[in-house]
């Protein structure tokens, strides 16, 4: 109960400063993970990493495979708190296994998800240009980098999905089908929606996202069609990476250009700079909106 409470006035100081939605989770959650695990050995070379590419790196991969802990940015304490006060009021925080939490809500466990993953692009970038690191690559470029590793672990990337077995999970199957790539995700989402039968007679790898009961009631909840859609968006405040038509939510806007039409990584300086560009801008301002959902919450329950 302590250490909700702590976690909870840190959030309303966040908050309360309007620095909500850039708060790095990364850098909080892998301090705390650390102190309380007494390694100052991992956060030293963490602090001592030669740009943020490598640090993220660190403290995502090499400390917990060094430590065997179980900690994660979007399954933290945190995050939970996040999803719990703008997405799932009635929701019941619980601990999943070592530092990680889940929520549960109409008995369906969720854990959280980065929705724009880094490191499968960034490296793939950096291996091109770059021979390998974030110094020899272009000014321009590193630029674009460095600002989406910046937000990449803020509340405005995660998002809380149906926490299932790897065969039937949602984030198995967009990691497999869609190289994790959200907006790919985000469209398979739309069609479920607005176009039911031709998307599974389409797209039938795709309806594997959805093959499950609880992936199916996760869309389900409130309605079928472009009200469903509609819905969707605003409760999981995805309306920075869609387009609005006549009152509504139209398709989600690709992240590069013609990603929808080629799908895969990008292939050029150009689309490897769009993707970082614009899901640096989305992800700002989603967090932004939950940010703005936290505090009417906070306000309310006072």
């Amino acid at each position: 109960m302590q250490e909700i409470q702590e976690i909870q006035k840190l959030i309303k100081e966040q908050s309360d400063k309007g620095t909500l939605a850039r708060f790095d989770v990364r850098d909080y959650e892998f301090r705390r993970v650390m102190k309380k695990e007494n390694r100052a050995d991992i956060v030293q070379a963490y602090d001592s990493a030669p740009d943020i590419v490598a640090q993220t790196a660190i403290g995502k991969t090499w400390a917990k495979e060094r430590t065997g802990y179980d900690y994660d940015y979007d399954a933290s304490l945190f995050s939970n708190l996040i999803y719990q006060a703008a997405m799932f009021p009635e929701g019941e925080i619980r601990k999943s296994h070592g530092y990680e939490y889940q929520i549960s809500y109409d008995g369906i466990d969720y854990r959280g998800d980065t929705m724009c993953s880094w490191s499968r692009t960034v490296n793939k970038c950096l291996n091109r240009f770059g021979n390998g690191t974030l110094d020899n690559i272009g000014e321009t470029l590193s630029a674009c980098i460095t600002g989406f590793m910046q937000v990449v672990y803020t509340i405005g990337n995660f998002v809380p999905v149906p926490f299932l077995p790897n065969q039937h999970s949602f984030n198995f199957w967009r990691n497999t089908l869609v190289n994790d790539y959200w907006d790919l995700s985000l469209y398979a989402i739309y069609r479920f929606y607005t176009g039911h039968q031709e998307y599974y007679l389409n797209w039938p790898k795709w309806g594997r996202m959805f093959q499950c009961e609880e992936n199916e009631h996760w869309l389900e909840q409130s309605a079928m069609g472009q009200a469903g859609w509609d819905s969707f968006v605003e409760k999981n405040f995805m309306q920075p990476f869609t387009v609005t038509e006549n009152g509504s939510y139209g398709p989600p806007v690709p992240l590069w250009d013609d990603h929808f039409l080629k799908g895969g990584l990008p292939q050029n300086e150009d689309e490897f700079r769009q993707f970082f560009t614009n899901a640096t801008e989305r992800i700002l301002a989603r967090g932004e909106l939950i940010a703005k959902k936290v505090k009417e919450t906070s306000t309310s329950a006072q």
